[in-house]
């Protein structure tokens, strides 16, 4: 009997031994994840941070490159006009005021402006017959319809008319002049 309770005794400490050393483990492996889950929150949080930093540095680059599109194409757009509605010695000053920057304007168009524009810039470079002064002013303000939509203004409703009432104080003068109105 004394042999069964000693057998007995070893057995109960042994699954005693072994239920600690298991309960012990566990709670080591639970530690264990407690503190790599706090080192991941951190890593986490840290490239969270440094994402949100670079959003907004991208913000603000972006809003610096709107900004200098929208000089960019007011300025081409006046250079443009200028030789078309100005008369005489004004008319030359204008074309010769384009022709000493056209070069550095035409490469910051190229590089800062959607593909659309780009086309209708070609198209007004090219296809442009002085003799059609109309024509011209036309394709100017559909080009400035593209400009306005590469600019964020995606749904925009403005037509020729609107854009050259608002560059020209007598585009309706002008229209009976040449017979459009």
């Amino acid at each position: 009997m004394d042999n069964l309770l000693v057998i007995f005794l070893n057995i109960l400490v042994t699954l005693v031994t072994l239920f600690v050393f298991s309960y012990f483990k566990e709670k080591g492996k639970n530690q264990a994840t407690k503190e790599d889950i706090g080192k991941i929150t951190k890593i986490v949080e840290s490239v969270k941070n440094e994402l949100n930093q670079n959003l907004e540095l991208m913000k603000i680059q972006e809003s610096s490159l709107q900004s200098e599109k929208v000089k960019l194409y007011a300025h081409f757009t006046m250079l443009y006009l200028n030789m078309i509605v100005k008369k005489d010695n004004e008319r030359k000053k204008a074309i010769k005021k384009f022709s000493d920057t056209y070069v550095e304007t035409v490469m910051s168009l190229y590089y800062f402006s959607s593909d659309e524009v780009i086309k209708k810039i070609v198209d007004l470079i090219r296809e442009s017959d002085e003799n059609d002064p109309v024509g011209i002013l036309y394709k100017i303000a559909d080009l400035n319809k593209l400009m306005r939509i590469d600019l964020g203004n995606n749904e925009s409703e403005v037509n020729r008319d609107d854009f050259l009432n608002l560059m020209l104080n007598d585009w309706e003068k002008k229209k009976r002049e040449y017979g459009l109105s």
